[in-house]
Order: structure tokens, then sequence, then C-alpha cells
């Protein structure tokens, strides 16, 4: 009875998804892709349109479309953020 509680309590935690002892921690400046690389973020008004290949490299980043959309800072997005539309006479 106690080897089947056991096993049936693994099959519950596996099922969670990643446990966090087997997260990936990437440095400042990077993120994790699929869980298995680190890979550095795109410039501010880039998003990733490829992620690296070799740990801790630069993908490739893919320039967002000015007054369409943006991103602000350094990052690891698959897109860029839509623009906000501004009342007539607002920035």
């Amino acid at each position: 009875m106690g080897l089947a509680l056991g096993l049936a309590l693994l099959a519950c935690l596996l099922g969670m998804g990643e446990s966090p002892l087997l997260r990936l921690y990437c440095a400042d400046g990077e993120y994790a892709y699929v869980g298995q690389l680190c890979c550095k973020y795109c410039p501010a008004g880039t998003y990733v349109g490829e992620p690296c290949t070799i740990p801790h490299t630069l993908g490739r980043c893919i320039s967002c479309t000015e007054g369409v959309d943006y991103t602000k800072h350094p990052n690891g997005l698959n897109r860029c953020l839509p623009c906000d539309k501004c009342k007539p006479g607002i920035v």
C-alpha cells in the first residue's frame, strides 16, 4: 500500500510540469529558450525572430515597426507590443 501511494504521488508530481529543481536559470540579460538554452536579450526596438542556437549568444533580432509596435527594453519577446492609438494632439 505504501509503495502504491508513493508511486501515485510521484506520478502526480511529474504531471505538474517542470520541477523547480530542473528549472534553467539564466544570467541577467538572458532568457531561457525551451528550458534548455540561455539566449541574450534582443535590444529595445526589436524582438526575437529566431532564438540562439549556441548558449549565451544573441539570436536573430527583428526591428519593430515605427508607429505600429515597439519594445521599450531589451527582451526575449517573440513579437513587439502594439502601440496604443492616442487621441488627436496627444503623443
